[in-house]
Order: C-alpha cells, then sequence, then structure tokens
C-alpha cells in the first residue's frame, strides 16, 4: 500500500513538474544585452584588426562600412526573437505568425539556441533574454525531440 502511495505522489510531481512535461514552451523574450555586448565586441575586434593592419585608410574604411552594414543587417549574427513565443515540436509561434524551423543548434545553450528556420534563416533565443526556468525548459524540450540533429552539442 505505501508503494502505491508513493509511485502516486511521485506521478503527481512529475505531472506538475515544468521541466519533465516538455511538450511545449511558452516564452516571454526581451531584448537581449549579451547579444549587444557579443555585437560590440565583435565590431571592436574589427575596428582594432583594420586600424593595426597595413591597409591605406581609404581601404580599412570601406571595409569598416562593410563589415558594420553586414553586422546590422544581422547576417554575421542570428536574428534574436523577442515576445511572446510558443514553440511545439518542429514550430514556434510569435504573435500571429507560425515558423517551422528544421534543425535546432544547442551547441552554444550556455548563452543562446539557435533555430534554422525551413526558409534557410537562423534566429536565436539568448538566455539572458528569457527567465532561466524558461530556458531550462526550452533546453529539456529540445533534448527530448526525436529530431538527431537537435541536440549538435550534448
Amino acid at each position: 500500500m505505501v508503494a502505491v502511495k508513493t509511485s502516486a505522489t511521485l506521478l503527481w510531481s512529475i505531472k506538475l513538474s515544468r521541466t519533465t512535461s516538455a511538450r511545449s514552451v511558452n516564452l516571454y523574450a526581451t531584448p537581449s544585452f549579451q547579444a549587444l555586448i557579443v555585437q560590440w565586441v565583435i565590431l571592436q575586434l574589427a575596428i582594432s584588426v583594420l586600424t593595426i593592419n597595413g591597409f591605406p585608410l581609404i581601404v580599412s574604411v570601406c571595409l569598416l562600412c562593410l563589415f558594420i552594414s553586414v553586422l546590422f543587417q544581422r547576417k554575421l549574427l542570428p536574428t534574436p526573437l523577442h515576445g511572446v513565443i510558443d514553440l511545439d515540436s518542429n514550430q514556434f509561434r510569435i504573435g500571429k505568425h507560425q515558423y517551422y524551423y528544421q534543425r535546432c543548434d544547442v551547441s552554444f545553450h550556455t548563452w543562446l539556441v539557435i533555430f534554422e528556420l525551413k526558409s534557410g534563416e537562423k534566429v536565436c533565443i539568448w538566455r539572458d533574454s528569457v527567465c532561466d526556468a524558461d530556458y531550462r525548459h526550452l533546453l529539456v524540450m529540445l533534448r527530448t525531440q526525436k529530431t538527431p540533429s537537435t541536440m549538435a552539442g550534448r
């Protein structure tokens, strides 16, 4: 009788746990401070490389302008997601828009999770843009999915 009560209690706690019932995740993502720091560091490194090397000034300015335009067009880093995000298996919704992703890269899960959409575009969720419990729930959901390419950094 005790074993039945213990297993029933365990099942009840599993049903209440946010991290074990990982079928979908609801997140609210805010702008990321880490993303701004990473962009600033990349820009500073580019400026340092261009000023240290022996390129003529006009070539350095042109290369710097080209690099800044690529950086701000979000071609260097994946586009960060903002707002209310509902993630299910291989899809997520932001407001009324629905997107399907074909691959998810969690190699850098300490900082961000990168999703490759079926259109080829890459988007990401930065760790500091959502609360810790929701981010852990997201990682558990991605680890339990059946897609083999989901966990590149296990």
